[in-house]
């Protein structure tokens, strides 16, 4: 089990890597992927990657902060964007399902 020293000194390096891996995602997803960007869908999934680069970053912040209390903005504001990231999934989930069902969204 990590001490709170450790930890503290841990947790924004690990999430600024995520930050990085997350936008080398999105760059993956649009070099490599561009034909699934054609679609409304395509690009609701794809830009939901640019909301949990976001989470990850301010997760960075947060945890850089002394206390919980101190990072409260920036875990609320990583939260957020961590479900608008969902909600965006949903949503190109969703209309690529009735898209394949033969529905018009």
């Amino acid at each position: 089990m990590l001490s709170s020293a450790d930890a503290a000194a841990i947790l924004p390096p690990t999430f600024q890597i995520l930050t990085g891996l997350s936008f080398a995602a999105l760059l993956l997803v649009r070099f490599l992927g561009a034909s699934i960007l054609r679609p409304l869908w395509g690009k609701l999934v794809a830009f939901a990657l640019v909301f949990v680069a976001l989470g990850s970053f301010l997760m960075s912040l947060a945890t850089a902060k002394s206390s919980i209390s101190g990072g409260a903005e920036f875990f609320t504001l990583a939260g957020i964007s961590y479900f608008v990231a969902a909600l965006l999934v949903a949503a190109g989930l969703i209309i690529a399902a009735r898209k394949g069902a033969g529905v018009a969204p």
